[in-house]
């Protein structure tokens, strides 16, 4: 019997739930998806067993009928009648009962023997036609049976006492009986009118309440804390409830279906459907559309709750990438009209009216915190429509520039002057736009005072942010379009995306509707602008200027219409005559643009022009050839003190001690006034005294070569 342990696949979790549950239509589904009918699951035990334990008939009854083999035995050698009749589980016994274990007689059993047919066993693995007949009683509760057969299961012919089988008669029949005809009843007058009696007073019955009236009883209940939307066993309590109850009932409706997914799993509602879906197939509940209500949750076992949860975790997909999600927003924003941008236009213009109401009333003291004199009218920003991209530097166009060239006004400056009397601008001009820190510094002031004054500057900021957001939001579109042409120049597109929503932004508070062009293409100009001075900024390891960046991109341009259609490049002159510049200044721009590599990729094919690291000699002195210098000159400076004064001046001079130049034997002569022969000989007794042995051993570490083996001269 041991034979019969074989190492199958595992049972999956929601095989063994369907099996505990009685989910008996959810059997042959599992099967189909490829879950081993005599698989055995972590205990050793195969889903026969596991319907036996269970007391689960119906599932017993599928999974003979698939090929299960009651045979097989757990690790204590125990078969699934077995189990069944040590759990008590007699309607069970009594199925497996007629599937006998091979015998002595058996042909996998030494000592088998030819016998007569009747001797032979029912073939393990087929259901007798009575039992199946007793097992369809038990399972629909009916009165009459229905012989049930099947060419799948064979039929073992039944035994009288001495051994004598009874064959079926040989008819064409096969054991089918005619069914009798039924013939309805005549109709009853009496009895529709007592069921329509009782019909009325089941209509007009009214419940009457006896309990306490407690419409005059207030409570205060708690807050509703919004929680973070997560997935996990401690923080789905209304998805276990779902499933409890669907475990219990058989069913759920689709209400609390979507309620319990909105409650725990929050944005990712959709991709949890579809997982919390699959579970519920698994398991055999149905989903039903009608509206129903259940007064309790129903008992079941926790560990089957615990193990369709964990089912659900498997189904459901890891969450997106941030900015796939992002992305994925963007695309799903819906565009707006030419209609809806000027509605969203006089809405803000509106909104900054109502601001310029409420600022005009500030008392001065709050005037000037808004408004504060140390900060200037704009810094924001350059406009996106450059001028000449050769100026020298960059000249900080601003918006009170641009304004004026517009004929408009700052924001400050146009509150002020309608604080000094001057009249507000009607609908056919736009009220100048507030920058975001003065935007800020209104919220600020709004919460620091309780009072209907700041109540309307806040009123008035949200509504102009509101509908400045939605012209935003409704163009996300653009701004990643326009990014995805900048890709490839050394940002990741994320932040290529960012830099560009921060133009959209701008544009979206420069917008002036009244000039004839849609958001969109005036938002252009801003999106592209953005995305080149981020990419300026930092996608180099030196930063240059954003000005000579442009000219450096404006000379790449050039260079290439210049050589498209020829077989060479173009000429630094060439460029020079297109963009009317010099030579020597083209030269100088393109020589700026220097790209960085590595000191690991010098050298190799990444970087072909670059010298090898191992030939860079860095100009830095040697730390140990510094050390090693200065204790060479502290041992001179000590054997220099040994000799006489003018001996110790003589080598000096002569060998350029001291950061001195060496001098000949006549300039050291003229120096003490005294012939070049004297000085020779001077020298001559200063290094013999310096070659003796105690003194040369202090030098003999400096020298490469060892010292000569003459004896020096003995000192005089």
């Amino acid at each position: 019997m041991l034979g019969t342990l074989m190492t199958e696949k595992k049972l999956g979790a929601l095989f063994r739930l369907a099996i505990r549950s009685g989910a008996a239509d959810a059997i042959a589904l599992h099967i189909q998806r490829g879950e081993p009918v005599n698989g055995r699951d972590g205990a050793g035990l195969t889903p026969l067993m596991l319907a036996a334990m269970h007391n689960q008939l119906g599932v017993c009854v599928k999974l003979l009928d698939i090929g299960a083999d009651p045979a097989l035995v757990d690790s204590a050698g125990r078969t699934a009648l077995e189990l069944a009749a040590g759990q008590g589980h007699s309607a069970v016994a009594d199925l497996l009962s007629g599937f006998e274990l091979p015998g002595p007689g058996s042909p996998d059993v030494p000592g088998y023997e030819t016998s007569s047919l009747a001797d032979e066993q029912p073939v393990p693995g087929t259901v007798p036609d009575v039992l199946i007949e007793s097992v369809s009683v038990e399972i629909a509760g009916l009165t009459k049976v229905v012989a049930a057969t099947s060419e799948a299961l064979p039929v073992t012919l039944l035994e009288d006492a001495d051994g004598a089988s009874h064959e079926e008669p040989d008819d064409d029949t096969d054991g089918w009986l005619p069914d009798e005809a039924v013939i309805p009843p005549s109709h009853d007058a009496e009895c529709v009118a007592a069921a329509s009696q009782a019909q009325r007073s089941l209509s007009t019955h009214r419940r009457v309440s006896t309990e306490t009236d407690w419409s005059d009883i207030e409570f205060t209940l708690p807050e509703i804390v919004l929680q973070v939307p997560a997935v996990s066993h401690s923080e789905m309590p209304a998805i276990e409830e779902l499933i409890a109850i669907g475990l219990g009932n058989g069913l759920v409706t689709a209400g609390d279906f979507w309620h319990a997914l909105e409650s725990d799993c929050g944005s990712r509602i959709d991709d949890a459907g579809v997982a919390l879906q699959r579970v519920l197939d698994d398991l055999g509940i149905f989903l039903e559309n009608r509206s129903r209500t259940f007064s309790t949750r129903p008992a079941v076992n926790p560990e089957e709750v615990l193990e369709a949860l964990d089912a659900f975790e498997e189904y459901l997909p890891e969450p997106a990438d941030p900015a796939v999600y992002h992305l994925a927003s963007a695309r799903k924003s819906e565009l707006i009209k030419r209609q809806d941008e000027e509605r969203i236009g006089r809405r803000m213009d509106m909104a900054l009216g109502s601001l310029t109401r409420a600022l005009v009333s500030l008392p001065e003291s709050d005037w000037q915190m808004v408004f504060r004199a140390d900060v200037s009218p704009d810094a924001s920003g350059e406009s996106p429509e450059e001028g000449d991209e050769f100026a020298g530097t960059t000249n900080g166009t601003n918006d009170v520039e641009d304004d004026a060239d517009n004929g408009q006004l700052d924001f400050r400056t146009y509150v002020a002057r309608i604080r000094s009397g001057m009249a507000e601008y009607g609908r056919e001009a736009a009220v100048p736009r507030p920058r975001p820190q003065e935007l800020t510094r209104l919220l600020e002031l709004g919460k620091e005072h309780v009072s209907a004054l700041a109540g309307n500057i806040v009123d008035a900021v949200d509504s102009y942010e509101r509908a400045r957001d939605q012209l935003v939001l409704a163009n996300l579109r653009l701004t990643v379009h326009i990014a995805y042409s900048f890709r490839g120049r050394g940002l990741p597109l994320e932040d290529l995306i960012q830099d560009g929503h921060l133009g959209l932004m701008r544009a979206a508070e420069r917008f002036d509707f009244r000039r004839g062009f849609k958001f969109s293409t005036y938002a252009t100009a801003w999106v592209r602008q953005s995305i080149g001075r981020g990419l300026a900024d930092t996608a180099r390891t030196i930063r240059m200027p954003v000005h000579m960046v442009e000219k450096v991109n404006l000379i790449d341009r050039t260079r290439r219409d210049l050589s498209r259609g020829r077989d060479r490049g173009a000429s630094v002159y060439e460029i020079a005559e297109r963009l009317s510049l010099t030579a020597e200044s083209v030269q100088r721009i393109v020589g700026l643009d220097r790209q960085v590599f590595s000191l690991d990729d010098c050298g190799t094919d990444d970087a072909p022009d670059t010298p090898s690291p191992f030939s860079i000699v860095d100009p830095a002195p040697d730390p140990f050839k510094v050390a090693a210098d200065r204790s060479l000159s502290l041992a001179i400076e000590k054997l220099f003190g040994e000799l006489k004064n003018r001996e110790s001046k003589v080598l000096a001079l002569r060998f350029g001690l001291g950061g001195l130049d060496p001098m000949t034997l006549e300039e050291v002569g003229t120096a003490f006034d005294v012939t070049r022969e004297r000085i020779r000989q001077i020298e001559a007794k200063a290094i013999g005294k310096l070659r003796h042995r105690s003194r040369a051993e202090v030098l003999l570490p400096y020298l490469d070569a060892a010292p000569t083996r003459e004896e020096p001269e003995e000192e005089s």
